[in-house]
């Protein structure tokens, strides 16, 4: 496989030693994002917590000692005042653009949330179908031929691993929509090191460049243009030098290096340079070991360490200038370069898929059960796209752009116009109209994108952790229930609304026929305590 240059171990951040004991930790993980019970007062401390002014800090400074330099200005050494009739036409302007702003922005971090509701409830549907109606056998059985023992015992072990998938998906995905690419994290690894890899390209160009292993080459592109330069350029890398999410030194089991050597009829009608690319991405690798992964495991949360350039975000457009990276090629080539053909959830959801197929083969399953798992799946797929499609469908840049230019002239100017009629406190109003402007651009800026570390993101952890995982665990606890050992025991009274204590055994066993049960039935007890029995009126 292609080597994948990696920081020394000393260099990586938040990385940490791996052991099989992680399996078993219960302690939460400290996390950023503000789950909010809404019919509790928050609390003082999160609710500076949550103030934007700590993140736009260094414009609200920069305006607040612009507007103190006016005022000495104009006080000490010439009249500059402006007119402020401008102030009142462009600030309704402003003001409903940034409204407009501020929701499409929330528009989206509620797509967002929906699409997660959606994932928790179509994990739910699809576990509990899978665990309750795909029967334990590996054959059609019949009374005669009841399924064996050891056929049971691997249809459980068979379903509990595709319930774990469906965990390992929405880990996955939390990870794959954070730019987070592989499986080398404490809470996804040993859901996924088992299966083998396909080079299924990424839905979207982000990455995290300060995890060094995550970094990966740019995906084949379907261009034969681009296939033929890059060919000429570097050379086409091999299918065993793919960089995947399994370890450099695994090696294909005996069938995939046949798979690997074979060449379809189809196939051998493309160019040669598209074949070598097919017969790459046919390439899978062996399973891992889940207890000694060749590579440290990340935490399951890890945010990316600030800088100067998140704290004072001007300093990034020098720093682009400087470096050329402002022109459209420069732009264009660092996108495309940051394409992974790494998508963990779309591979899992391939497996899943597979497992399905497997139990149309054996014959165990009957069509509605079957359509209702497709359609299972097909929710979770649906949640993928939709949420690929929110995370590479920000708002236009060039609506952005002009904004924050508008806001920026706006601010600079306010002092001009605040300066005569309020004299020093122009100081003090230009700082909380500063708040007020910036503060909601910020927000917007946040909830575009509801899937990262920020305060006001999606706690996706606790999607994974804290709802579906120990859900899935629960559902897979116990066998599949037998229904006659509740509704016929003795603690079960199911006419106690019809003023009859008598258990369901008792019933079954009183003697009374079918037609005498459902007459009790019709008789109902109201409000008052009395008992009625509604009439039938004949047509």
């Amino acid at each position: 496989m292609a080597s994948v240059d990696q920081p020394p171990s000393s260099e990586r951040p938040h990385t940490r030693s791996y052991s099989p004991s992680f399996f078993y930790r219960k302690e939460e993980t400290e996390r950023d994002q503000i789950l909010v019970n809404p019919f509790r007062a928050t609390s003082a401390v999160l609710f500076i917590k949550g103030i934007t002014i700590w993140t736009i800090w260094p414009s609200i400074l920069f305006f607040t000692g612009f507007a103190t330099l006016i005022i000495l200005i104009h006080k000490h050494v010439k009249n500059i005042a402006l007119s402020p009739v401008i102030l009142t036409v462009l600030g309704t302007v402003i003001g409903f653009v940034v409204s407009y702003r501020t929701s499409s922005a929330y528009e989206r971090y509620n797509d967002g949330r929906k699409q997660w509701s959606s994932i928790i409830l179509g994990g739910r549907t699809l576990a509990r179908l899978i665990w309750l109606h795909c029967p334990n056998a590996a054959r059609p059985v019949d009374a005669a031929h009841p399924p064996t023992d050891d056929e049971r015992l691997n249809a459980i072990i068979e379903k509990k691993t595709i319930i774990n998938l469906i965990e390992g998906f929405g880990v996955s995905l939390k990870h794959y929509l954070r730019g987070e690419h592989g499986i080398y994290y404490e809470d996804l690894y040993h859901l996924a090191c088992f299966l083998p890899k396909y080079a299924f390209p990424a839905g979207h160009p982000l990455e995290r460049p300060d995890l060094g292993f995550t970094t990966r080459p740019c995906a084949p592109t379907p261009s034969v243009a681009d296939s033929l330069a890059e060919k000429a350029n570097s050379g086409l890398r091999k299918s065993e030098e793919i960089t995947t999410i399994l370890p450099k030194n695994s090696h294909p089991t005996v069938s995939e290096s046949q798979n690997d050597t074979k060449t379809t009829k189809a196939d051998s009608q493309l160019p040669s340079d598209q074949q070598e690319i097919r017969q790459r991405k046919r390439h899978v690798t062996a399973p891992l070991n889940p207890f000694e992964p060749d590579q440290e495991l990340l935490p399951a949360y890890n945010p990316p360490q600030l800088g100067f350039l998140e704290v004072l975000p001007f300093l990034s457009v020098i720093r682009s200038v400087l470096k050329g990276g402002m022109n459209a090629a420069g732009l264009r080539h660092r996108r495309n370069r940051k394409i992974h053909d790494d998508n963990v959830p779309l591979e899992i959801i391939w497996y899943i898929d597979s497992y399905i197929a497997l139990l149309q083969q054996r014959k165990v399953l009957d069509v509605p059960t079957t359509n209702a798992l497709l359609a299972s799946i097909l929710s979770l797929s649906d949640a993928l796209t939709t949420l690929e499609r929110i995370l590479t469908t920000p708002i236009p840049f060039g609506y952005i752009v002009h904004l924050k230019l508008v806001i920026w002239g706006y601010l600079f100017f306010l002092p001009f116009q605040l300066v005569a009629p309020f004299g020093y406190i122009t100081i003090p109003a230009v700082a909380l109209v500063s708040i007020a402007f910036l503060g909601f651009l910020r927000v917007g800026e946040e909830i575009e994108n509801p899937f990262g570390y920020d305060l006001n993101d999606l706690d996706m952890d606790h999607f994974c952790h804290q709802i579906i995982g120990p859900e899935l665990s629960e559902i897979t606890a116990w066998a599949p229930p037998d229904p006659t050992q509740f509704i016929f025991s003795s603690a079960n009274i199911p006419l106690l609304a019809h003023r009859d204590v008598r258990s369901g055994a008792a019933l079954a066993g009183s003697g009374i026929s079918a037609d005498e049960l459902q007459s009790m039935l019709r008789t109902r007890r109201r409000r008052d305590g009395n008992l009625s029995t509604p009439s039938v009126t004949q047509v």
